[in-house]
């Protein structure tokens, strides 16, 4: 299952901060090197990913304007 929220970061209402978080599957090993889609995903959607034993946490803050 994919937990996905999103809220306003800020007071000011610029940024819009994304959640993805993987729960209830299978148990998650940190890759030993970085492929494309973390790559991409930290290049490209300028987000933090976490690799937990529960699942993939991504994370990022979004521009609203």
């Amino acid at each position: 299952m994919v937990e996905l929220t999103w809220r306003m970061a800020d007071t000011k209402k610029t940024n819009l901060k994304f959640s993805w978080k993987e729960v209830g599957g299978p148990k998650v090993k940190v890759p030993s090197g970085k492929g494309f889609g973390t790559t991409l995903i930290e290049n490209v959607f300028a987000g933090h990913v976490e690799y937990q034993p529960n699942g993939l946490h991504y994370e990022a803050d979004v521009p609203v304007s």
